[in-house]
């Protein structure tokens, strides 16, 4: 009987220790990019001209007149707020709006741009 006990309560310790590697492999980010965000990227000369302009708001989407899915991208407060939701869009993650909506995806220096600029902090710059 003390071998049975020894040998169940060992499988439960090597279970418990292995389980978080495994869930580790699981977890791993959708359409992550390898950023090498080495220069700061300006929200108002990269971010807005390059990606949200062009693609959110002047498309009469996002824009402080029409506010399409709840969504004004006009303006640095409220794409900061959102920034995630943006990036998971823009990844064209499952379980989020992929956009921009019924054209091509970003190109990924775009996407990993933006990405970067969540990771350096959403600097008003």
């Amino acid at each position: 009987m003390k071998l049975f006990y020894f040998t169940f309560t060992s499988i439960i310790f090597i279970v418990v220790l292995t389980l978080p590697s495994c869930l580790k492999h699981k977890t791993a980010k959708v359409n992550s990019f390898d950023s090498t965000c080495v220069d700061t990227i300006s929200f108002n000369n990269e971010i807005m001209p390059e990606i949200l302009t062009p693609s959110c708001n002047t498309s009469g989407c996002h824009n402080s007149t029409s506010v399409a899915g709840g969504y004004d991208l006009s303006n640095y407060t409220n794409n900061s707020s959102n920034a995630d939701i943006i990036l998971n869009s823009i990844q064209q993650v499952n379980g989020f709006v992929p956009m921009p909506l019924g054209a091509p995806k970003l190109d990924d220096s775009l996407i990993n741009k933006f990405k970067c600029w969540i990771e350096q902090g959403k600097l008003n710059n």
